[in-house]
């Protein structure tokens, strides 16, 4: 059985993990929408050049 010291330390890197991976998720999700409205500019800008 953890301390109360060791009970709150564990808790706190389970929280600091969890803030990691949702910062990752976030950094991911506005890295694709940027890739894709870079892609649908280019798209655009190929569709009207004929």
């Amino acid at each position: 059985m953890l301390d109360g010291a060791s009970a709150r330390a564990e808790d706190n890197l389970k929280d600091l993990r969890h803030r990691y991976r949702t910062d990752e998720r976030i950094a991911a999700e506005t890295t694709a929408k940027i890739e894709k409205a870079r892609n649908d500019k280019l798209i655009s800008e190929y569709v009207g050049k004929d």
